[in-house]
């Protein structure tokens, strides 16, 4: 992977160096110290990274003003010293934001989502009806719908449950949600609930058991729905 990085103090940068060489699959390509010449080698056709990590406070351009004048998108770990430039970073879809002082154990947790990031790009491009851009905790995930057994409401929320990653929990409507979705593979069981139709192993009249023996409630309005797509009709 390579990465970029920028910071305007040397010692950030010395340190980052180091947590960033302790990664056998990471290469620090190019490094900067203020946010003009950042921009100008980003906006270089021929020359983009992988990852931009890169500071918030820097002289002549803001990491912010550099985020909010790039044409395309990349993986981005903000970092900064100031907790209240949180929420303007992520309104910008970064991929992580880092308070400073951060552990080695915090940035490669960082490193982590982006990892995640670049495989689920290089999926979309093979695919891209199959991820969702979804936005939570004010980052942006792009989330691979094959791997969503399925969706639950919970009250201003809902809940994408994977059953081999981390739920992803995101602010909306379960009905948003579902006009998102192909209808060949989710369907809705109950008000709270949207499963996928590759996870289900067996349907009864109340329930449907999903791989891993996740139980979901049957809705009494969506019985008929239901036996259309299970090989077992429910009764």
């Amino acid at each position: 992977m390579n990465v970029w990085i920028a910071d305007d103090e040397p010692l950030a940068l010395q340190k980052l160096n180091l947590f960033l060489g302790q990664a056998d699959d990471i290469t620090v390509e190019r490094e900067f110290s203020d946010g003009v010449s950042m921009l100008a080698a980003l906006l270089d056709e021929h020359d983009r990274p992988d990852c931009l990590i890169t500071d918030i406070q820097m002289p002549g351009m803001t990491g912010i003003e550099v985020l909010e004048r790039l044409p395309y998108r990349l993986p981005i770990i903000v970092t900064t010293a100031w907790e209240q430039y949180a929420l303007p970073s992520w309104t910008l879809n970064v991929t992580d934001y880092l308070l400073k002082p951060y552990s080695r154990e915090r940035l490669n947790m960082a490193l982590s989502r982006v990892r995640e990031a670049l495989r689920l790009q290089s999926l979309d491009k093979a695919h891209p009806q199959n991820i969702l851009q979804l936005k939570s905790q004010g980052l942006t995930m792009p989330v691979d719908l094959s791997e969503v057994a399925c969706l639950e409401a919970r009250g201003d929320y809902v809940q994408f449950i994977r059953p081999n990653l981390k739920p992803v929990l995101v602010s909306g409507t379960l009905s948003a949600f579902e006009s998102l979705l192909p209808d060949t593979d989710f369907v809705r069981v109950h008000r709270s609930f949207i499963v996928n139709l590759h996870y289900i192993q067996t349907v009864s009249p109340k329930e449907i058991v999903l791989r891993g023996n996740k139980k979901i409630p049957v809705g009494r309005t969506y019985k008929d729905k239901i036996s259309l797509f299970s090989k077992n009709p429910v009764i």
